[in-house]
This record gives C-alpha cells, structure tokens and sequence, in this order.
C-alpha cells in the first residue's frame, strides 16, 4: 500500500463516559513486571520499571536493521475500548531517529500510535499508522499522553495538547486486540546517541463480556498453577471464538470475549477429554461462571481415550516424562495405567 502523508491540524474531541466491564492499570511503581507484561527486546536492553515508571533505554552504540525494546500485554481488549499512557524522553537528542509509542493489532490488522523522531532532518512527530497509512502531527514535546479508543468498529488515536487532539482513524477495527508497547529505531534514521525514554500511568478499559470458572482435572495430583486449558466458545454449532487460559493454584480462571448471545463453553485439558458447559448468555460488560469437570487418559489429545494412548504409555513406562504422567507425580508408572484403565473408550464432547 502507497503511504499517505497527512500534516493534520489537529481539533478537540470529547466523549461520553462508558462503563467499562475489565479496566488493567500500572503505575510502574513497585520496581517489577506486573503479570500483566510479557517484556522483549531485539538488539536492545530489556525495559527496566525503576524510578516510578518503565524506562526504556536504547544505547548510542545500538546498531541492525532493527532494534527495539518493549512490553507485550498479557491482556485482549474486546469489544469498545480506551487504551492511554504518559510518556517522558528525558534523554532525547535532536534527529536521533527513535520511535516511542504503542500497537494495538490482531489478523485483520494493526493500528499504532507514537510519539517520533524521524531522523534525517524530518523532526518530531505524534503520528498513526494503520496499514502504511501514516497521519502526522508536529509535536515538540518531550512529554505527553497518548490514547487509542474504540468505539464499534472504528479506532481512533489521540494526543493531550490542552485537549485530546484526533489522529488517523482506522474504520473496520474489528476483534479482540493485543497490546504492544515499544521503543525502536534502526541503522537508516538512528542517531548514535544514547536514547532514554519512559512510559506510565497506564489505563486499558474495555467492554468485554467476562467468563469466570473453575477446573476440577480428574485424577491428578500435580500442581494445577500453570495448567493451560483451550477454551472454545460454540454457538449454533460452530466454534466462533477460541482461547488458551491459564489455571492458578485453585484451578480458576478467567477470559474475555467479544461474543454475544447464547453460546456453550467448551474446556480441555492436555490429558484431559472436552467437556460442554449447559448454553449460557454472555452481553458486553456482562459477567457468567461456568465450571468443568474434565476426565483424565486422553494421552495423544485427540479427545477418545483409546488404544493409542495405551500404547503411548506402554512407551513411556518408567520413565520421568510429561507425555504419559497421567497422575502428575512426575513417573509414568502403574497409577497412570489404572487411570487410562478406568475410562478407556470414552469421548469427550
């Protein structure tokens, strides 16, 4: 797609205040990763949350096609949403060439917000990019707030000067969407200058539908902490949404979905057969339990616990191994054999 360039003269925006059903806020304060972060970096040092906010660093040594260093949300926004951070650069040299900023994105596409330096000569920026179509807006600052909200299918950017200032809008922004938080530059624009820049007081609020439930795996005495679970989401016969969900120490969990309507949910286990939940109503900003009971055998996951995990087993007997340990007492040993034994020939859902 061609890039169209857009020097906007920006104007105020206001909107209602929505009710919001799931809200992730960090103050970077308490000098960890929340679990809401999953921190990477490419050529880069990882951020670092000190000082009361998370700092990014980018050496003036920094070199590549790429470098970057960042956070990647543990959460998906669904359904409207209003995502928004501070920023501060406190080492920010002229024409050094660094992007700051945001991505908000999914398989139909990606929308990012960011507060740049083009290098070159091409001077500061506050710009939206959605699919290679950039809109731009001189920005001077060394600090600021940036925002993302959606409402319906449309997604919108926005600067603070005195009033939140519109950018590109991106129209057909549909399904959940992954948060990013980065800062990069490369060889083309980088400026050979250390780079420092900071993000906090971060707020994602979205209008979910929010499932809560619980997991009783069958026949184990392993740690439930960490147990992924794939959850389906089935309405009028076919699977419309799909999620992997991560047990804690009581067997709970939680996800949210942007589906309305009647649906069944669906749970399984590593090892465990598929089991159906009885038809439930989810709405936006709405709230449902559902609990699962889950049968222990199905070695090869294929939902039917049949002769192939017999022989699965038989292959792994006596052995310290995952595939097998049907128990979670680290062995595959005779007690993995009684539980195959006990439900060999049925099916899940």
């Amino acid at each position: 797609m061609r890039t169209r360039w857009m020097l906007l003269t920006a104007i105020g925006i206001a909107w209602p205040t929505a009710a919001w059903s799931n809200t992730y806020t960090d103050n970077f304060e308490d000098g960890t990763y929340a679990p809401m972060w999953v921190p990477w970096s490419v050529d880069a040092p990882l951020p670092i949350e000190q000082n009361g906010r998370m700092e990014f660093f980018l050496p003036g040594t920094s070199f590549g096609p790429m470098f970057s260093t960042g956070l990647r949300g543990a959460m998906r926004l669904c359904g409207d949403f209003d995502v928004k951070f501070t920023f501060d650069h406190p080492i920010w040299p002229k024409n050094n060439g660094v992007r700051t900023g945001m991505t908000l994105g999914n398989k139909h596409g990606a929308y990012t917000l960011e507060r740049t330096n083009l290098g070159l000569g091409m001077g500061d920026h506050v710009l939206s990019d959605i699919g290679g179509s950039l809109t731009m807006l001189p920005y001077g600052g060394t600090q600021g707030n940036l925002r993302i909200r959606r409402v319906g299918m449309e997604m919108t950017g926005y600067v603070w000067n005195g009033e939140w200032q519109p950018l590109g809008t991106w129209f057909g922004a549909i399904g959940p969407m992954d948060v990013d938080l980065w800062v990069w530059s490369h060889d083309a624009y980088f400026g050979r200058q250390d780079v420092l820049a900071t993000f906090d007081d971060f707020m994602a609020a979205d209008s979910a539908s929010i499932v809560n439930g619980a997991v009783n795996l069958g026949d184990y005495i392993g740690p439930l902490l960490g147990q992924r679970i794939e959850i389906l989401l089935v309405q009028d016969g076919a699977v419309i949404d799909s999620q992997i969900v991560t047990l804690d120490e009581w067997g709970q969990f939680q996800f949210a979905t942007e589906v309305a309507g009647e649906v069944r949910v669906m749970a399984k286990g590593t090892h465990w057969l598929r089991r159906s939940s009885p038809p439930i109503q989810l709405a936006p900003n709405g709230l449902q339990v559902v609990d699962f009971a889950l049968t222990n055998g199905d070695v090869d996951s294929n939902n039917v616990i049949d002769s192939d995990d017999f022989d699965l087993l038989v292959i792994n007997f006596g052995e310290q191994n995952f595939i097998g340990d049907l128990d979670g007492n680290t062995m595959v040993d005779s007690d993995d054999f009684d539980i195959l034994v006990a439900h060999f020939g049925e099916q899940g859902d």
